[in-house]
């Protein structure tokens, strides 16, 4: 954008300014809605999809005995279960979401950069990887520390 309005500028000719500063605010507004519009819709689906994994981790506990829930590994496994559930599928979902604006956002810088050396582009990616995979690495460890903490507490 800026580069627009500097070239319009520089033409003297001041509807041309403001048409390019309309057209680029017209732009950023479709973006917010867009963005608001798809949060909406993402966070309705989430929340479906919270309350089936719960319904039916309800479902699978009605049929349990209740001497399941005597035994206190059993009962911190449980627990574990219920309060983690949604939990791995809103990292799944974040990771998703984290790969897919990478990729975008290296696609759209890449389209603007088109002078650039194939092994800067080779390096963007390989960076994108690593962030990926660094940070699955973190998650999972998270996941094993609070599990490794959670049954010292029971013990």
């Amino acid at each position: 954008m800026p580069m627009y309005v500097i070239d319009a500028v520089l033409s003297d000719d001041i509807f041309n300014v403001i048409k390019v500063i309309f057209v680029f605010t017209i732009i950023l507004l479709s973006i917010w809605v867009i963005n608001i519009i798809f949060s909406w819709y993402d966070k309705v689906k989430m929340e479906r999809l919270h309350i089936s994994i719960l319904s039916e981790l309800m479902q699978k506990t009605i049929n349990l005995d209740l001497s399941f829930f005597d035994n206190t590994t059993s009962y911190d496994k449980y627990n574990r279960a219920y309060a983690n559930c949604c939990n791995v599928v809103n990292s799944v979902n974040s990771i998703i979401s984290t790969f897919i604006l990478s990729l975008t956002n290296t696609l759209l810088i890449s389209s603007l950069l088109v002078w650039m050396d194939l092994y800067m582009y080779l390096l963007m990616f390989a960076t994108i990887f690593l962030n990926l995979i660094l940070t699955n690495l973190i998650k999972k460890r998270d996941y094993v520390y609070n599990f490794k903490v959670s049954e010292k507490t029971n013990n």
